[in-house]
């Protein structure tokens, strides 16, 4: 499954300019079974995180997230079961921005 979410930040215009500038793009994209989630080539990670489904969620068998951290080009998150195996309930998400000059 993947995600992808646009938004668009108000800029001030600059003083002096006939027009402002356009304003920065934002887009979020969720990771699909591979547990990363990556930017547009054009864009830089600013921010992101993870999404444990609530049915993965049971008493005394709740994830436990060992990596939840930025990449060049994206975010990455890796979980463990209770018992210390690799789970892969755990899906990234990463924000990503893009500003235009």
């Amino acid at each position: 499954m993947k995600l992808v979410l646009l938004f668009t930040l108000a800029t001030a215009a600059i003083v002096g300019c006939t027009s402002p500038a356009p304003p920065p793009k934002m887009a979020s994209s969720m990771a699909s079974a591979d547990q990363t989630a990556s930017c547009p080539k054009d864009a830089t990670v600013v921010g992101g995180g993870y999404e444990i489904a609530p049915e993965a969620r049971q008493p005394g068998k709740v994830p436990i997230v060992v990596v939840n951290r930025p990449t060049e080009t994206g975010w990455m998150v890796q979980c463990v079961d209770p018992d210390g195996q690799p789970s892969r309930v755990c899906k990234a998400f990463v924000l990503c921005a893009t500003v235009l000059h």
